[in-house]
């Protein structure tokens, strides 16, 4: 039989990731206007009961920290792709060549092979176009660096890999 002290860990290791989440979400939403919690607290805290309701176990098979270096490589891709995409549109000279690439995958998991296709389709000068066991295709802007373009893929299938603690194929 467990103890209250147990009970409650349990309960905060599934609702503590939850509703930071959900309360980040809503700051995003709101552009952290502190009046808007007014309406959030309710609604965050009404997502997170149906969101234990739902599924009880944790939804989170990763590590805070290893979110928080997650999201800054991503932010860093980002405005790395950003700058790259703006740099093609401005320059009068520059011709894009535009391709679909493929690239077999090393992600052994479904999940975390959607979660790569998904990242990659918000990362500027790239869009999945298809997804199957063991291939991703990317319509790339600009496939004049190839061997680039397959090192950026790499790279991310690590960090997911690293992310969910899985191994890589």
């Amino acid at each position: 039989m467990k103890t209250a002290t147990q009970r409650i860990s349990a309960f905060l290791y599934k609702a503590l990731p939850r509703v930071l989440l959900f309360a980040g979400l809503w700051w995003l939403l709101t552009a952290g206007d502190p009046a808007s919690w007014i309406v959030g607290a309710p609604v965050v805290l009404t997502a997170l009961a149906a969101s234990l309701w739902l599924q009880p176990a944790p939804i989170l098979p990763f590590h805070p920290v290893g979110v928080a270096k997650f999201l800054s490589f991503f932010l860093w891709q980002s405005l790395l792709g950003g700058f790259r995409v703006a740099l093609l549109a401005l320059n009068p000279w520059s011709q894009p060549q535009s391709a679909v690439l493929a690239f077999s995958l090393r992600l052994p998991e479904e999940s975390s092979r959607i979660l790569l296709a998904n990242t990659l389709s918000l990362l500027p000068g790239t869009v999945s176009s298809a997804l199957s066991e063991d291939t991703i295709r990317l319509h790339v802007l600009d496939a004049r660096q190839p061997l680039e373009q397959e090192q950026d893929v790499r790279e991310l299938e690590t960090r997911i890999a690293r992310l969910l603690k899985i191994p890589l194929d």
